[in-house]
């Protein structure tokens, strides 16, 4: 079967998955995608692996090493592969978006964990929403865009675990103030609080009341695991 890869800047023979469109991915996902982008292609990967900002099937020099594109395993493998702590290759079983840059080599786009239509319209919409950017203010302004979103995104984390803090510590005040009133007056054994639990069945008329010890869920401070 002939690959769906194009040669440049990939030794020729290697063993590698081909993509059968409707088997493998979605028939319409690739066609989306390829709409984006023709340069945009997709790549197998057997195992995790780090991969360079651009990657080929040429070493650097002795100075500046570069991991490549190159036979691992048996298998075409794009880039360092992470292992076990036994030594034994992290699987990864996943296709990878990959662009073909002209006259250097190809550069990763994207993952793709699942084939779950959330997941994949995610990934176009992400691309296309890219393309349309960068056509209308170029490549710096989005990466000055993806920068200010991630900006935000970590802004408004910090607000809500602020937030969540600030809640907690509000729903465990009357307990502090409890506890320092108590030390205060010198009250320092266990206050063993308890709970009235009515017992009841269908059709009863005279309802039964029974104290118990509260639990550790139904008491005590509350500390937001």
């Amino acid at each position: 079967m002939k690959s769906h890869l194009p040669q440049d800047f990939r030794h020729e023979g290697l063993q590698h998955k081909i993509l059968v469109p409707g088997l493998h991915l979605p028939s319409d996902f690739i066609q989306s995608i390829k709409g984006i982008d023709e340069n945009l292609h997709f790549v197998f990967h057997h195992y995790r692996v780090q991969y360079d900002d651009l990657m080929n099937c040429y070493y650097g020099s002795l100075e500046d090493p570069r991991w490549t594109i190159h036979a691992e395993h048996g298998v075409e493998t794009w880039g360092w592969i992470m292992t076990m702590p036994d030594g034994s290759p992290i699987p990864d079983m996943t296709w990878h978006l990959w662009q073909l840059k002209k006259d250097w080599g190809w550069s990763h786009v994207a993952n793709i964990p699942s084939i779950a239509d959330y997941s994949l319209n995610t990934i176009v919409n992400r691309l296309g929403k890219e393309k349309l950017f960068k056509a209308k203010h170029g490549s710096l302004a989005w990466n000055h865009h993806l920068r200010k979103e991630k900006e935000d995104r970590d802004a408004q984390e910090q607000d809500a675990k602020d937030q969540r803090f600030r809640d907690i510590q509000g729903e465990n005040k009357w307990l502090t103030r409890k506890a320092m009133e108590n030390l205060e007056r010198g009250i320092t054994a266990p206050s063993r609080p308890e709970k009235d639990v009515i017992s009841s069945y269908v059709g009863q008329k005279n309802f039964t009341k029974i104290t118990r010890p509260i639990t550790d869920e139904e008491g005590g401070l509350i500390t937001g695991d």
